[in-house]
């Protein structure tokens, strides 16, 4: 099964377990970087992702975990049409009431106003 979700691998140095240091390159000591075999951080499953409390749980993930609890089929994963319920829209004044009126409302052109 492929879960790449469309990603071209190419040949960088990133995407082929090698992490350039170019600090030496930008200080203008020299005019290559210096290139080490091992993943850029992170990129590796067990490294801690910058996203946290998806379920107001203060839980963090690492890559993996968060893979995995993106996977649509989980019951916790929050969705924003999971019910017609709009706080997010209440908090900042945007009404998203949508009654019908209890008279026909009639659709079409205006009337003429002569």
């Amino acid at each position: 099964l492929d879960e790449t979700w469309g990603f071209d691998h190419m040949n960088a140095a990133s995407d082929v377990g090698v992490v350039c240091d170019w600090s030496q390159v930008d200080a203008g000591v020299d005019t290559l970087p210096t290139c080490t075999a091992e993943l850029c951080e992170g990129h590796g499953a067990s490294d801690l992702i910058p996203f946290t409390n998806f379920l107001g749980k203060g839980e963090t993930y690492t890559n993996h975990q968060f893979y995995d609890f993106m996977e649509p089929n989980n019951d916790e994963l929050p969705y924003v049409y999971d019910s017609f319920e709009y706080e997010h829209c209440d908090a900042i004044g945007v009404s998203m009431d949508v009654t019908v009126p209890s008279t026909p409302v009639m659709m079409g052109p205006p009337p003429d106003r002569r």
